[in-house]
């Protein structure tokens, strides 16, 4: 990126982070990057990427949202001192041709401020899944609302509206999980734990022993040596997040997560294998 002086990328996240941190560990500069965009996961400003676009000359990050089935149809712009940045940013405004909607689970707008399925319709929308009619008629329904023509995606992803008009981003609906009767979203407890210093990645999966005790697991790839303590990673955890959603296990892990084949974090393979039982706290 430097020798090519790289003035514009595009990236997921996951990404985002990896550059951000060796470039930061390893005090690479890029001077001629000056806007980054990513797409296809969550954002979570950790402080590695903080410290990125601290060191940038007026940089700007946006944060866009788009599902495989349509083009993006939101974008947020952060700029300014990334020490300002939300820990985790919402999705921004919709795009110019994007019909964007929260409803419920008859398909009818809910208020602003409450959360609802994502659903979009409009130009960025596609005709559905190549042979696959069945998948297509259940995702791409007719439009539901007075006045909405053509067909509605149903995202799966959990949003509100807030009342500044931009949306807020709650994970999928999957990911949202209930520990001890409260609703716990496991992106927000991973934005929690990149949040530390000590932590270069994480991922958190709940694992259920079948009898409804569901538990969190964090896995974590260490900032540097030595490896942080899993009960000094939980202590300062309890300074920032309530005690049903803190992780019950912590297991470090020395190489990348595993990945899917388009490049995002294999969140099954991980909840199919064992914690380490010294791992508890």
């Amino acid at each position: 990126m430097a020798e090519q002086r790289v003035m514009r990328i595009f990236l997921p996240f996951v990404a985002l982070q990896s550059i951000a941190f060796y470039a930061t560990a390893m005090d690479l500069p890029t001077p001629a990057l000056r806007e980054c965009i990513t797409a296809g996961e969550q954002l979570h400003v950790t402080p590695a990427i903080r410290e990125f676009f601290g060191r940038l000359d007026g940089a700007v990050l946006f944060n866009q949202y788009g599902p495989t089935e349509t083009h993006s149809v939101s974008s947020l712009r952060l700029d300014g001192d990334p020490a300002d940045w939300p820990l985790m940013p919402t999705i921004g405004y919709p795009i110019n041709g994007a019909d964007v909607h929260i409803l419920d689970e008859r398909l009818c707008p809910v208020p602003a401020g409450v959360v609802g399925e994502l659903c979009v319709a409009g130009p960025p929308v596609s005709k559905g899944y190549w042979e696959r009619p069945e998948l297509t008629a259940q995702k791409f329904v007719p439009h539901p609302l007075e006045g909405g023509t053509g067909a509605l995606y149903r995202t799966g992803d959990l949003a509100r509206y807030l009342p500044n008009g931009q949306i807020e981003f709650l994970g999928r609906r999957d990911g949202m999980v209930k520990i001890r009767g409260y609703r716990v979203e496991l992106g927000e407890v991973e934005a929690r734990i990149r949040s530390l210093r000590s932590v270069a990645d994480a991922v958190v999966v709940a694992r259920s022993s079948g009898v409804g005790d569901t538990r969190l697991i964090a896995y974590y790839r260490p900032g540097g040596q030595p490896v942080p303590d899993p009960a000094a990673l939980h202590k300062e955890l309890t300074t920032c997040l309530p005690d049903y959603m803190l992780p019950s296990a912590y297991v470090p892990m020395q190489h990348e997560f595993p990945r899917t084949p388009s490049g995002k974090i294999d969140r099954l393979a991980l909840a199919a294998g064992e914690p380490p039982a010294a791992t508890a706290v």
